[in-house]
């Protein structure tokens, strides 16, 4: 947990003085869509670079169990077949979309759900199409 709240407080800190070189005249802020952009000149462009780059491998590549709070990674449990509060028996189903520009990429081991993630995917790209012709 050490890590990855280093990486997050890095990350607040990259935010934070992205906001403070666009206050002072050294930078830009555009929304694209809905995607911040940040453009920046000059040397101390580097430092909010630096922190969200940094903060964001490091809340990454925080390993599973590293703070001992996670304990199922480590082998701990006794019985593994038992079902805790809130907790469904049996497998469990995912289906999804990423989209990585006009590329989808397609996930999931339940064909249901891999369906209802194309079909709202569908309809998200329509809607958008229709908002701007």
């Amino acid at each position: 947990m050490r890590l990855f709240g280093l990486g997050l407080l890095l990350f607040i800190f990259g935010i934070v003085s992205s906001i403070i070189l666009v206050t002072l005249g050294m930078g830009k802020f555009y929304l694209f869509v809905i995607i911040p952009v940040f453009y920046f000149t000059g040397v101390y462009s580097l430092v909010p670079i630096l922190f969200l780059i940094t903060g964001i491998l490091l809340m990454f590549f925080q390993l599973p169990g590293e703070s001992g709070s996670h304990s199922h990674w480590k082998g701990d449990h006794q019985n593994d077949n038992e079902t805790h509060p809130g907790e469904i028996a049996g497998k469990k189903k995912f289906g999804g979309v990423i989209m990585i520009g006009p590329i989808p990429l397609i996930f999931g081991n339940d064909q249901k759900l891999v369906y209802i993630a194309i079909g709202a995917i569908i309809l998200l790209i329509l809607i958008l199409f229709l908002y701007y012709l």
